[in-house]
C-alpha cells in the first residue's frame, strides 16, 4: 500500500553492511561522504527486519550512496506503508496496530526515532498513511474502516479529537490528499471506486464521504498531480489507468475524456512528476514502467517516447525526486533500485549509469525529499 504524496515541500531513499548478502544485479552503493550532493534523500522500506535505508541523490547524476547509519530500524513489510512531513517519517508495516515515527537529520538525512515511538493507532493495523501539505497531521486509513488522524506540527503523533473516524465499508488501500489540504481520497482493490472526504481545515477531522464515478479492477494505487487539477488511479486487474478532474470546489471527481486508458503487465504503483507533466506506471506482471505526457489542460494520458521501458523483476514502488529529473523503481523480486534520467521535454527514460542499486530483501515502499 503506498502513500499518494512521493514528494513534500521538505522533500515520498541505502544500505551500508549487508548490500554484498542481497540477491540480484547491479553496482555497489557508494560509501557515506558527508551530506547529501543535491540535498535529496531517498528512503527504502524493505521486508523482514530490514528497516529503513537511506541514500543521498547525486543531483547531477542520479547515483545513490549510502547515507551514514543505514539503515535505520523500523516496521516494514511488502504490505506496508511511508510518509514524510519536512523533518519526519513515518513507516508501518501493515500488519500490527503500530506504526514508527523517525526524525529526519537536516544535513545528513538519517533517521532516529521520535521518543515513545513505535505509537500505537487505537484501532487496526495501518494500510496506507499520508501527511497533509502543511505537514501538521498524518492521516491513515486501518484494516478496521477506519481513518486514523494524528496531529504531527510537535513532533509527537497525537490523535487529534474524534480520532479514529468510523466509516463502514469504506476500506484505504492507497491515500491521497489534495495540495489545498481540503480534500483526502482513498481506494480499495474490491470497491473499484475513489472515496472522497471532506477535511477540516482547523482540526483535521475528515468526514461526509463521497464515492467518484467507478475505477477499473483491482485499484490498489492513487496519485493526484501537483496543481491539484487531476487524479490517476491504475487497475491491476483491467489492465488501465483512470483518470479523472478534481472538481476544486467540492473534491468530486469526473472521468476524463477518453478514461480509462490502456495499459498491461498489471499495473501496481503510479507517481506524478512535481512538474505535473508526467506520470509514471509500474508494472510488475512484465516487470516494465509506462510513462505517460499529461495533457495540462484536459488531463488525458498520452505514452511517452519509448514506452513501456524494462526494469528489474518485480517493480513495486515508484519515486520522482525533488527536482523532478530522475525516477526511482523499487523492484522486491531481485532486491534492488532501478535509477532513471527523465527528459524533462519528452518524459523519455534512460537508465543512469550504475543503475540499479542494491538494497535490502523485498524493497516494497520509497519516498524522496529535501531534508
Amino acid at each position: 500500500m503506498r502513500s499518494g504524496r512521493f514528494w513534500s515541500r521538505g522533500s515520498l531513499w541505502a544500505l551500508v553492511v549487508f548490500l554484498g548478502g542481497c540477491s540480484g544485479g547491479g553496482s555497489s552503493v557508494s560509501t557515506p561522504s558527508g551530506p547529501p550532493p543535491s540535498g535529496a534523500v531517498l528512503y527504502v522500506a524493505t521486508g523482514g527486519a530490514g528497516g529503513i535505508s537511506a541514500y543521498s541523490i547525486d543531483g547531477g547524476t542520479g547515483t545513490l550512496t549510502a547515507v551514514a547509519g543505514s539503515p535505520f530500524a523500523a516496521p516494514a513489510s511488502f504490505s506496508g506503508s511511508l510518509a514524510a512531513s519536512s523533518s519526519l517519517v513515518f513507516a508501518a508495516d501493515g500488519l500490527s496496530s503500530t506504526f514508527a515515527a523517525l526524525r529526519i537529520d537536516p544535513v545528513t538525512g538519517a533517521l532516529s526515532a521520535v521518543s515513545g515511538s513505535p505509537f500505537h493507532t487505537g484501532g487496526g493495523a495501518l494500510s496506507a498513511m499520508a501527511v497533509d501539505p502543511q505537514g501538521r497531521f498524518l492521516y491513515a486509513p486501518d484494516s478496521g474502516t477506519n481513518i486514523q488522524v494524528f496531529a504531527i506540527a510537535q513532533g509527537m503523533p497525537t490523535p487529534i479529537t474524534g480520532s479514529p473516524f468510523f466509516f463502514p465499508g469504506v476500506h484505504g488501500d492507497a491515500i491521497a490528499i489534495h495540495p489545498s489540504g481540503k480534500f483526502l481520497y482513498t481506494i480499495n482493490d474490491n470497491g473499484n471506486a475513489v472515496t472522497i472526504f471532506q477535511v477540516s481545515s482547523s482540526t483535521g477531522a475528515v468526514s461526509n464521504p463521497t464515492s467518484s464515478p467507478p475505477t477499473g479492477t483491482g485499484s490498489d494505487a492513487l496519485a493526484l498531480d501537483p496543481s491539484g487539477q487531476f487524479a490517476y488511479v491504475p487497475n491491476r486487474d483491467s489492465f488501465d489507468v483512470s483518470a479523472y478532474t478534481i472538481n476544486t470546489q467540492t473534491g468530486a471527481l469526473i472521468a476524463v475524456n477518453g478514461s480509462p486508458f490502456p495499459l498491461g503487465g498489471s499495473p501496481h504503483a503510479i507517481v506524478v512528476t512535481p512538474s505535473g507533466r508526467f506520470a509514471y506506471i509500474a508494472r510488475d506482471a512484465d516487470n516494465l514502467v509506462s510513462g505517460f505526457a499529461i495533457d495540462s489542460g484536459t488531463g488525458a494520458l498520452t505514452p511517452v517516447p519509448g514506452s513501456p521501458f524494462a526494469t528489474p523483476q518485480g517493480p513495486v514502488a515508484l519515486s520522482v525526486d525533488p527536482s523532478g529529473n530522475f525516477l526511482y523503481v523499487a523492484n522486491d523480486a531481485v532486491n534492488n533500485v532501478g535509477a532513471f534520467r527523465i527528459d524533462s521535454r519528452s518524459g523519455s527514460l534512460t537508465a543512469i549509469a550504475g543503475s540499479p542499486f542494491p538494497t535490502g530483501q523485498s524493497p516494497s515502499q520509497m519516498l524522496s525529499l529535501v531534508p
